[in-house]
């Protein structure tokens, strides 16, 4: 995939960041995540028809590795 995804909070963003992944046609993995902290970046090789939902494996919803935890944020 000539993307690289983060999840993560918006003071986290580079220079090569695009932003919110949502405002650029991805759907984040899941409702935990807010807007602004699935992040993506286009590589070279990008298409512009490459959208759609970003799934994790299995193994990140095993270890509750997906979206926050802490209310706080």
């Amino acid at each position: 995939m000539p993307l690289v995804f983060l999840e993560g909070g918006p003071w986290v963003l580079l220079p090569c960041w695009l932003g919110p992944a949502g405002e650029h046609g991805f759907r984040k993995p899941s409702l935990r995540i807010p807007d602004g902290a699935f992040q993506v970046v286009r590589l070279p090789a990008y298409e512009p028809w490459t959208t759609g939902t970003f799934v994790y494996s299995d193994a990140f919803w095993k270890h509750d590795c997906v979206g926050l935890r802490d209310t706080r944020f």
